[in-house]
Protein backbone atom coordinates (compact mmCIF):
# COMPACT_ATOMS: atom_id res chain seq x y z
CA UNK A 1 0.00 0.00 0.00
CA UNK A 2 2.35 2.49 0.90
CA UNK A 3 4.63 1.17 -2.35
CA UNK A 4 1.37 2.55 -4.17
CA UNK A 5 1.37 5.27 -2.75
CA UNK A 6 5.11 6.19 -3.51
CA UNK A 7 4.47 5.54 -6.61
CA UNK A 8 1.83 7.65 -7.24
CA UNK A 9 3.73 10.36 -5.73
CA UNK A 10 6.67 10.27 -7.94
CA UNK A 11 4.33 10.00 -11.15
CA UNK A 12 3.23 13.43 -9.96
CA UNK A 13 6.63 14.77 -9.24
CA UNK A 14 7.98 13.76 -12.56
CA UNK A 15 5.34 15.65 -15.16
CA UNK A 16 6.24 18.88 -16.42
CA UNK A 17 3.92 21.37 -15.18
CA UNK A 18 2.26 22.52 -17.60
CA UNK A 19 3.09 26.00 -19.32
CA UNK A 20 0.58 29.04 -20.56
CA UNK A 21 -0.20 29.21 -24.26
CA UNK A 22 -1.56 32.26 -25.72
CA UNK A 23 -4.61 31.99 -27.32
CA UNK A 24 -4.82 30.92 -30.86
CA UNK A 25 -5.09 33.79 -33.23
CA UNK A 26 -8.95 34.45 -34.23
CA UNK A 27 -9.59 33.78 -30.30
CA UNK A 28 -10.53 36.97 -28.06
CA UNK A 29 -8.09 36.86 -25.16
CA UNK A 30 -10.16 36.24 -21.68
CA UNK A 31 -9.88 39.10 -20.38
CA UNK A 32 -10.42 39.33 -16.11
CA UNK A 33 -10.73 42.40 -14.18
CA UNK A 34 -10.61 42.67 -10.75
CA UNK A 35 -14.15 44.95 -9.70
CA UNK A 36 -12.71 48.23 -7.94
CA UNK A 37 -13.59 48.42 -4.10
CA UNK A 38 -16.11 51.34 -3.24
CA UNK A 39 -13.77 53.41 -1.27
CA UNK A 40 -11.83 53.62 -4.47
CA UNK A 41 -14.48 54.72 -6.76
CA UNK A 42 -14.30 59.01 -7.96
CA UNK A 43 -17.77 59.76 -6.91
CA UNK A 44 -16.78 58.50 -3.26
CA UNK A 45 -13.81 60.44 -3.57
CA UNK A 46 -15.60 63.83 -3.91
CA UNK A 47 -18.10 62.55 -1.16
CA UNK A 48 -15.24 62.57 0.93
CA UNK A 49 -13.63 65.76 0.39
CA UNK A 50 -16.78 67.62 1.11
CA UNK A 51 -16.69 65.87 4.92
CA UNK A 52 -14.55 68.72 6.40
CA UNK A 53 -16.98 71.13 5.14
CA UNK A 54 -19.87 69.49 5.74
CA UNK A 55 -18.92 68.58 9.12
CA UNK A 56 -17.80 72.56 10.13
CA UNK A 57 -14.16 70.71 10.32
CA UNK A 58 -14.89 67.77 12.93
CA UNK A 59 -13.94 65.23 10.11
CA UNK A 60 -11.13 67.18 8.80
CA UNK A 61 -8.93 63.88 9.41
CA UNK A 62 -11.43 61.22 7.18
CA UNK A 63 -11.02 62.28 3.81
CA UNK A 64 -6.90 61.62 4.19
CA UNK A 65 -7.64 58.77 6.20
CA UNK A 66 -9.16 57.67 2.75
CA UNK A 67 -7.15 58.86 0.29
CA UNK A 68 -3.90 56.80 2.48
CA UNK A 69 -6.00 53.80 2.18
CA UNK A 70 -6.14 53.68 -1.76
CA UNK A 71 -2.65 55.14 -2.13
CA UNK A 72 0.74 53.03 -1.99
CA UNK A 73 2.47 52.41 0.84
CA UNK A 74 5.22 54.90 0.09
CA UNK A 75 2.22 58.02 0.37
CA UNK A 76 0.24 56.31 2.68
CA UNK A 77 1.69 57.24 6.30
CA UNK A 78 2.20 60.74 4.38
CA UNK A 79 -1.02 61.38 4.04
CA UNK A 80 -2.70 59.43 6.89
CA UNK A 81 -0.20 62.25 8.98
CA UNK A 82 -0.73 64.97 7.66
CA UNK A 83 -5.11 64.23 8.57
CA UNK A 84 -4.67 63.69 12.15
CA UNK A 85 -2.05 66.64 11.93
CA UNK A 86 -4.80 69.03 9.78
CA UNK A 87 -7.55 67.71 12.28
CA UNK A 88 -5.80 68.59 15.58
CA UNK A 89 -5.12 72.04 14.50
CA UNK A 90 -8.34 72.58 13.51
CA UNK A 91 -9.55 71.45 17.13
CA UNK A 92 -6.80 73.51 18.64
CA UNK A 93 -8.56 76.87 16.32
CA UNK A 94 -12.11 75.30 17.23
CA UNK A 95 -11.19 75.82 21.04
CA UNK A 96 -9.42 79.03 20.33
CA UNK A 97 -12.52 80.45 18.71
CA UNK A 98 -14.84 78.98 21.40
CA UNK A 99 -12.60 80.75 24.41
CA UNK A 100 -12.45 83.86 22.66
CA UNK A 101 -14.30 86.96 24.59
CA UNK A 102 -17.47 87.45 22.34
CA UNK A 103 -19.76 90.40 21.81
CA UNK A 104 -23.03 91.31 22.09
CA UNK A 105 -24.55 89.18 19.21
CA UNK A 106 -22.14 86.16 20.72
CA UNK A 107 -19.47 86.13 18.30
CA UNK A 108 -15.94 85.98 18.85
CA UNK A 109 -13.69 88.99 19.21
CA UNK A 110 -10.12 89.79 19.36
CA UNK A 111 -7.11 88.57 17.54
CA UNK A 112 -7.62 84.91 19.76
CA UNK A 113 -11.01 84.78 17.42
CA UNK A 114 -9.84 86.20 14.29
CA UNK A 115 -6.51 83.73 14.46
CA UNK A 116 -8.66 80.77 15.52
CA UNK A 117 -11.30 81.18 13.06
CA UNK A 118 -8.31 82.07 9.95
CA UNK A 119 -6.54 78.84 11.22
CA UNK A 120 -9.53 76.50 11.30
CA UNK A 121 -10.52 77.68 7.65
CA UNK A 122 -6.67 77.02 5.90
CA UNK A 123 -6.79 73.66 8.11
CA UNK A 124 -10.18 72.98 5.74
CA UNK A 125 -8.92 74.18 2.63
CA UNK A 126 -6.08 72.29 2.95
CA UNK A 127 -7.54 69.04 3.54
CA UNK A 128 -10.12 69.69 0.80
CA UNK A 129 -7.66 70.34 -1.81
CA UNK A 130 -5.10 67.34 -0.81
CA UNK A 131 -8.27 65.03 -0.69
CA UNK A 132 -8.84 66.30 -4.16
CA UNK A 133 -4.83 66.12 -5.39
CA UNK A 134 -5.31 62.64 -4.05
CA UNK A 135 -8.57 61.00 -4.83
CA UNK A 136 -8.11 58.56 -7.04
CA UNK A 137 -6.27 55.66 -6.76
CA UNK A 138 -2.61 54.51 -8.58
CA UNK A 139 -3.02 52.18 -11.34
CA UNK A 140 -0.62 50.53 -13.26
CA UNK A 141 -1.62 48.78 -16.57
CA UNK A 142 0.96 45.65 -17.07
CA UNK A 143 -0.28 45.26 -20.73
CA UNK A 144 0.81 48.44 -21.90
CA UNK A 145 3.19 50.45 -19.64
CA UNK A 146 6.84 50.05 -20.28
CA UNK A 147 8.82 48.34 -17.46
CA UNK A 148 10.57 51.76 -16.20
CA UNK A 149 7.25 53.53 -15.80
CA UNK A 150 5.73 50.26 -14.47
CA UNK A 151 8.29 49.85 -11.94
CA UNK A 152 7.63 53.75 -10.60
CA UNK A 153 3.94 53.85 -10.85
CA UNK A 154 3.70 50.21 -9.29
CA UNK A 155 6.52 50.56 -6.52
CA UNK A 156 8.31 47.45 -7.57
CA UNK A 157 12.13 46.66 -8.64
CA UNK A 158 12.89 47.89 -12.29
CA UNK A 159 14.25 44.21 -12.52
CA UNK A 160 11.46 42.68 -11.90
CA UNK A 161 9.36 45.31 -13.93
CA UNK A 162 11.80 43.93 -16.73
CA UNK A 163 10.61 40.24 -16.58
CA UNK A 164 6.93 41.27 -16.66
CA UNK A 165 7.88 43.37 -19.88
CA UNK A 166 9.58 40.93 -21.34
CA UNK A 167 7.04 37.74 -20.48
CA UNK A 168 4.49 40.52 -22.20
CA UNK A 169 6.40 40.31 -25.23
CA UNK A 170 6.65 36.44 -25.30
CA UNK A 171 2.98 36.28 -24.14
CA UNK A 172 1.29 38.94 -25.89
CA UNK A 173 -0.54 40.49 -23.11
CA UNK A 174 -1.67 39.07 -19.95
CA UNK A 175 -5.33 38.10 -19.12
CA UNK A 176 -4.93 38.95 -15.69
CA UNK A 177 -2.36 40.20 -12.66
CA UNK A 178 -2.58 36.73 -11.03
CA UNK A 179 -0.88 35.91 -14.68
CA UNK A 180 1.51 38.39 -14.66
CA UNK A 181 2.29 37.56 -11.24
CA UNK A 182 2.62 33.87 -12.49
CA UNK A 183 4.69 34.29 -15.62
CA UNK A 184 7.58 36.81 -14.38
CA UNK A 185 7.56 34.38 -10.94
CA UNK A 186 7.94 37.82 -8.93
CA UNK A 187 8.84 38.20 -5.83
CA UNK A 188 5.83 37.97 -2.75
CA UNK A 189 6.50 41.86 -2.12
CA UNK A 190 6.26 42.74 -5.55
CA UNK A 191 3.29 40.36 -6.45
CA UNK A 192 1.52 42.21 -3.54
CA UNK A 193 2.18 45.65 -4.75
CA UNK A 194 1.07 44.53 -8.04
CA UNK A 195 -2.30 43.10 -6.66
CA UNK A 196 -3.08 46.34 -5.39
CA UNK A 197 -1.90 48.76 -8.47
CA UNK A 198 -2.11 46.81 -11.41
CA UNK A 199 -4.79 46.57 -13.92
CA UNK A 200 -5.05 44.63 -17.49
Amino acid sequence: MAAGRLGAYRRNVTEPVPQYQPPSAGVPARTVSRQPSWITRPAVGWVFAALPILSFGLLTFVPLLRCGLIRPARQRWALIGAGIGLEAVGVAAMMTVSSAPENAQGDPTGVAGALGTTVWLIAMTVTVVLAVVFRDPIRANINTLPADVLAKRAGIDPEEADQIAAQRRILGRFDSVEHAIEAADLSEEAATRLREVGVV
